[in-house]
């Protein structure tokens, strides 16, 4: 079994596996009150700039998407394109596809749709099928990967409690139909898929303390490509590495001398205490132009004197986790707001 990655393996693939692409502008889901447009001409596959009605393998084949009209004389600007082998829909499908030695001796159609910068998309129309030269016997069983009955997709976890970056490992157990098959991976937290991670190890973050972790693992054998089939969830332990940011600190209170301005620390994962930092500025950006450190101002409170007047305000917060676990303190996180121009 030869285990590989493709990038861009995203949440949507959790769910239907095959998504189609969008090659120009909005998503198929955005919603219109336009008509969408009709096809006038239909959309046929090319070698080049030539039709063609039959194909060899390593040719690459481009969907035309034949001519489109739309009412009130809008544009017609984008447009999905999806390749099928016979009924199969074909991963990763593009407005251009090469011919592999899966397709030999089957039959390769394109399928598009249009829309306006207005409309809905439209429905499919399909190109004529183009037939690829040869046969390829199909592998013994079932043609397409299948994980064993007996079998299951398996994570290792870290004993103890995580302290960022620990590595979890997704196993993909026996499948039939499988040898040198292409691997995908995804993983989720919660149910949710997580951004990016794509491969068969996964390094934890804060953002997986006491959240239930799994992997999923599909196979493509170059005839068929299999559904996910999921780990157990395993739950991860509680955070108890450097604290980490969640929201960034914010500043409250009235801009006046003799009130009293509040540094509020934002959220944060394992934190127990808080380190405060003033800073005072001639620019009222947020973030924006680093100001100067008001030397001496280290409370979460800060008291607006004479001579505070014309300045903004901002501040910084460094937090430290739990005493028995280790001094660890994280970097300081800069205030998400400045206050207002100090008045007399």
């Amino acid at each position: 079994m030869k285990k590989q990655t493709r990038l861009g393996l995203l949440a949507t693939a959790l769910v239907t596996m095959m998504a189609p692409v969008i090659v120009m502008g909005m998503s198929a889901s955005a919603q219109a009150s336009d008509s969408p447009p009709w096809n006038t001409k239909a959309p046929y596959l090319s070698i080049g700039a030539t039709p063609v009605t039959s194909a060899n393998e390593t040719d690459q084949l481009t969907c035309n998407r034949g001519e489109w009209q739309a009412g009130d004389g809008d544009a017609v600007t984008q447009f999905e394109y999806r390749y099928y082998r016979d009924s199969s829909l074909l991963l990763g499908s593009s407005q251009y596809y090469t011919v592999t030695a899966a397709d030999k001796g089957h039959s390769l159609t394109c399928r598009v749709r249009a829309a306006t910068a207005d409309s809905d998309f439209s429905s499919e129309h399909t190109t004529a099928p183009v037939t690829v030269a040869g046969s390829t016997p199909p592998p013994s069983g079932d043609a397409g990967p299948s994980l064993a009955s007996w079998s299951a997709v398996t994570v290792t976890k870290p004993g103890g409690f995580l302290t960022g970056y620990d590595s979890l490992t997704c196993n993909t157990g026996w499948w039939d139909n499988a040898d040198d098959a292409d691997v995908y991976y995804a993983w989720t937290r919660d149910g949710s898929p997580i951004e990016g991670a794509d491969e068969d190890t996964y390094l934890t973050t804060a953002l997986d303390s006491r959240a239930k972790i799994a992997c999923l693992v599909a196979m493509d054998n170059g005839y068929a490509t299999s559904g996910f089939a999921q780990s157990a969830p395993v739950m991860l332990p509680k955070y108890k590495g450097t604290p980490v940011n969640r929201t960034a600190p914010t500043v409250g209170g009235t801009a006046k001398v003799g009130k009293v301005l509040t540094c509020n620390p934002g959220t944060w994962f394992n934190a127990k205490t808080y380190a405060y930092q003033w800073y005072y500025s001639t620019n009222s950006a947020s973030p924006g132009v680093a100001g100067t450190v008001y030397a001496g101002k280290t409370a979460k409170t800060l008291t607006l004197v004479s001579g505070d007047q014309n300045y903004y305000y901002y501040c910084a917060v460094a937090a430290t986790r739990p005493a028995g676990w280790g001094a660890a303190t994280s970097s300081y996180v800069t205030s998400s707001s400045r206050s207002g121009l100090v008045a007399p």
